[in-house]
């Protein structure tokens, strides 16, 4: 009898690992278009169109009716929710409610990769984006950077959040961009002038610590006197 319990019991667990494997991969399947759709919006910086949104949302809805709590594809559902009105205004309400979408997918995501800071740093932009420049949306920015301090993305995100509300952080938060200015001018100094002179904020970049010739140039051309 223990022999035959133990064998039905493996034969269980083997069946249940074999599901999971198997939704997995159906799910890894099903995936694929959405995924290589956003990465190729991401990489060119283009518009994608409405039908393209949709197929990239059913996509990524059908791998995730198989594998509902894989936190790629929870990042990646929060990514077309907010990729589909990224070109609209900071906190306009007409991109509110997918926005906030996105917001609770990163949420979710986090709950299953707490440690993986380009989430922490979605979630911060999507606040961002929705205007809530809260308690939440601070500690969000700050374990982004604690967690991936050299990541040029997470540097550059903020950068930007940081120039765009300027007038409302206190100096501890300023402090925390302009350390991130220096740091991210070693692996993208024409990136982060680029976005500097855009909030016309260039003399944070334009100092006397300028290494690059070509940023050195830009400032030239650009700082005003």
């Amino acid at each position: 009898m223990p022999r035959i319990l133990a064998g039905c019991t493996l034969s269980i667990v083997l069946l249940f690992c074999g599901m999971v494997a198997m939704n997995r991969g159906l799910a890894s399947l099903y995936a694929n278009p959405g995924k290589s759709s956003l990465t190729v919006m991401h990489e060119e910086k283009r518009k994608v169109q409405q039908p393209d949104w949709k197929a990239i949302r059913s996509s990524l809805e059908q791998a995730w009716s198989y594998d509902e709590r894989n936190p790629d594809l929870l990042g990646l559902l929060g990514n077309a929710d907010e990729g589909e009105v990224a070109f609209y205004p900071v906190g306009d309400p007409a991109a509110g409610r997918p926005r906030d979408r996105a917001r609770q997918y990163y949420l979710a995501a986090l709950a299953g990769r707490p440690t993986w800071p380009h989430d922490w740093m979605a979630l911060a932009l999507v606040k961002y984006r929705l205007g809530q420049i809260d308690a939440d949306f601070h500690h969000a920015l700050r374990t982004a950077l604690a967690l991936g301090p050299w990541e040029p993305s997470v540097q550059y995100v903020i950068a930007d959040i940081g120039m765009h509300h300027w007038d409302r952080f206190d100096d501890g938060t300023h402090q925390l961009v302009l350390g991130v200015v220096r740091d991210g001018m070693e692996v993208m100094p024409m990136d982060l002038a680029r976005l500097a002179r855009r909030y016309d904020m260039l003399e944070l970049v334009c100092d006397g610590g300028v290494k690059d010739e070509q940023v050195l140039k830009y400032c030239k051309q650009n700082l005003r006197r």
